[in-house]
């Protein structure tokens, strides 16, 4: 058995003992799946998209030669473990464009990965605010943030893109995005000094110390909101007016390309069923595609982009370098991670 298989191996047990006793800590799930064979597809995604993979999954399971796939979803570090230790992922489904860079450095995934239909990008969410049945500190937006005792709950952005991408938002409106750079990180600034205390590493553990009790408000993708409250969770969903579009890219790595079973997972999310399927799962489609039904998703005043700040060449090294990205200081200091 190569490396990388033990590790699939492993990552699944992490999830059925996680699953068993309730933990969460190692941000690892995988569905029960029989063994696979050299064939099997294998994904590696961000763990708000598992729901949506599941049914993608079930739509491939009775078409003839399929090989069957398997699925580790959680943070990024996680998948790019994987990755390390052997190259056994062939569809790659993660948070942010940043990280994709330093997967195509290591050479895991092409240079090209983006020259595809909208550039990688089936699939996309917006930065949304979570606070709690009733909404008992009338948050509404961004200003509402800056209440004095008010606690607000966001992933580590040294450690998840979801976190990055929620600062970022925070950023674009504060900024009126990107006119005013000085107000953007004022505001940024305050929001994590004064109201951000926990440093939570994934967005699953930022979600799971919010529904025990921690915090105010939770800044979470519109997706993940969704499934909040699909789970019948006691919480609300506040669009703000100003936000930010969280493109979620998806790539083929080298060994993905050589199976074209693995080619055709990633064009079926651009097909009319693979759209419809996302946008029931809480997830806004990039593809104008005729059939599918309108998922009735808020359109804010205005939703801001990473290119809108400068693309994440800019804003990655200024504001999330790991030593020396504002931001990421900032975080250590409030957190103490």
């Amino acid at each position: 058995m190569r490396v990388a298989a033990r590790w699939w191996a492993r990552l699944a047990a992490i999830a059925a003992i996680a699953a068993l006793t309730g933990g969460c800590a190692q941000d690892v799930a995988s569905p029960s799946e029989d063994a696979l064979g050299p064939d099997a597809v294998r994904i590696g995604a961000f763990r708000t998209t598992m729901p949506a993979w599941n049914t993608t999954l079930d739509d491939f399971a009775g078409q003839p030669g399929w090989p069957g796939a398997q699925g580790v979803y959680g943070a990024f570090g996680t998948i790019e473990d994987v990755l390390q230790h052997g190259e056994d992922v062939d569809v790659l489904h993660i948070s942010d464009a940043w990280n994709m860079t330093e997967l195509v450095r290591d050479e895991f995934v092409p240079a090209d990965w983006n020259n595809g239909r909208t550039g990688g990008v089936p699939v996309v969410s917006i930065v949304t605010m979570v606070v709690r049945a009733g909404n008992p500190r009338n948050i509404h937006d961004w200003a509402d943030l800056m209440q004095p005792g008010l606690e607000v709950v966001t992933p580590n952005p040294a450690t998840e893109g979801s976190g990055r991408l929620a600062l970022l938002a925070a950023y674009a409106a504060g900024s009126n995005g990107g006119a005013d750079p000085e107000a953007g990180r004022n505001y940024v600034r305050r929001l994590i000094l004064e109201h951000i205390a926990l440093g939570p590493t994934s967005v699953w553990e930022a979600r799971e110390n919010f529904l025990e009790g921690r915090g105010d408000v939770l800044l979470l993708s519109e997706a993940a909101a969704r499934t909040l409250q699909r789970d019948g969770y006691p919480v609300q969903t506040v669009v703000p007016r100003q936000t930010l579009r969280m493109d979620f890219p998806v790539a083929l790595t080298y060994a993905g390309l050589e199976k074209p079973t693995a080619r055709a997972l990633v064009a079926y999310m651009y097909s009319a069923r693979g759209q419809q399927v996302w946008a029931d799962n809480g997830f806004r489609p990039t593809t104008k595609v005729a059939g599918v039904a309108d998922p009735r998703f808020p359109e804010p005043d205005r939703v801001w982009t990473v290119e809108d700040l400068g693309g994440w060449d800019v804003v990655g090294p200024r504001f999330f370098h790991p030593e020396n990205g504002v931001y990421s200081k900032l975080f250590r200091t409030a957190t103490g991670t």
